[in-house]
């Protein structure tokens, strides 16, 4: 049986089991024992490649750069499973964005934004430590149950 909807039948996947298991763009890895998440780029096909949005054909437009890059940050964030992985994939994002000709005020002013939507302080040379992380992302992951569970009636969306 397909372990994808017909709809992405044009997905291709390899699953296989090592120390660490990708799949889509996700990775999962036993580190020391211990199991560790982040986000899964491909470099060979997508280096430094934008999320992927089906209603973005051409260059998108500063809303759609806004919404490309929220999307992005909070894909890292539920994610990975520690700021140390979150920071590397912010740095990530961002070059991404800068190779596609976004400019990095307009960069760095969303991901600000998005941090301050979020009670985050920035620290000295890092963004923040491992506690803030935990506490940052636990605050996305009951912002998405509550936008989520308004849509999703008898496993159906409804919108």
């Amino acid at each position: 049986k397909s372990l994808t909807h017909s709809k992405y039948d044009h997905i291709r996947m390899t699953v296989s089991m090592d120390y660490k298991i990708q799949y889509l763009d996700a990775e999962i890895c036993d580190v020391g024992r211990i199991l560790q998440t982040r986000v899964y780029h491909h470099l060979s096909f997508e280096p430094y490649a934008l999320p992927y949005m089906p209603e973005i054909q051409t260059r998108p437009s500063q809303s759609q750069i806004l919404l490309l890059l929220r999307n992005s940050v909070i894909r890292a964030i539920l994610y990975c499973s520690n700021e140390q992985e979150f920071e590397n994939e912010l740095l990530y994002i961002e070059l991404s964005f800068l190779h596609n000709e976004i400019s990095s005020y307009l960069i760095q002013k969303i991901i600000e934004n998005f941090f301050i939507e979020f009670h985050v302080v920035k620290k000295d040379t890092c963004l923040f430590d491992e506690n803030t992380y935990q506490v940052l992302q636990s605050s996305i992951r009951q912002n998405y149950k509550q936008k989520s569970k308004y849509h999703l009636v008898k496993r159906q969306w409804r919108y």
